[in-house]
């Protein structure tokens, strides 16, 4: 049981720990490169942002697993001593890896961005509803249609439905 959880779970957890860091190396190696040869210091400092934001990645893969980890090495080792700090870190650390994208992925000047807007429309209506209503998350085309039932883009099937019946109907009468 514990040789197969390393060979089917760790192991290959950690080797795609490597080859993630390993990817991220190379890529923003690549964006830092590209950085230096862009002539507008504009993308010059955006391409930097992303390269910096990139190292983040690994790191979160390897900050959420490693506790996890040493916890299962050591009670390979010793089955019948269980440490309790490790097994609460072991249990604490388990959601840390989704914490933490929230919050890497929240870090970004877009999202940022979205949530200063939310804010500012929150504090302006006095009230919470527009975190609620459909135009906070969708164009007007899509709010038209969430409200009416009937896009303004798109066909309405029905009404093709009733043209083709016309249009039967009309060539039965013309051959009657």
């Amino acid at each position: 049981g514990t040789v197969w959880r390393y060979i089917v779970f760790y192991v290959p957890l950690w080797l795609a720990f490597a080859w993630n860091t390993y990817s991220y190396t190379v890529v923003t190696k690549a964006i830092k490169n590209f950085a230096t040869m862009s002539k507008s210091g504009d993308q010059q400092r955006k391409l930097q942002k992303l390269a910096t934001q990139l190292r983040w990645y690994p790191m979160i893969l390897v900050a959420a697993w490693t506790i996890p980890t040493i916890s299962r090495i050591y009670n390979s080792l010793a089955p019948g001593k269980p440490l309790y700090w490790l097994t609460i870190m072991h249990c604490l650390s388990r959601g840390l890896q989704g914490i933490l994208n929230a919050v890497a992925y929240g870090l970004t000047p877009s999202v940022k961005e979205r949530w200063a807007s939310l804010r500012r429309k929150v504090i302006e209506e006095n009230s919470c509803n527009s975190l609620c209503a459909t135009e906070v998350l969708a164009d007007d085309n899509d709010t038209e249609e969430l409200q009416t039932g009937e896009s303004s883009t798109a066909p309405n099937p029905l009404q093709e439905d009733e043209d083709e019946e016309t249009a039967v109907s009309t060539k039965e009468t013309e051959m009657s």
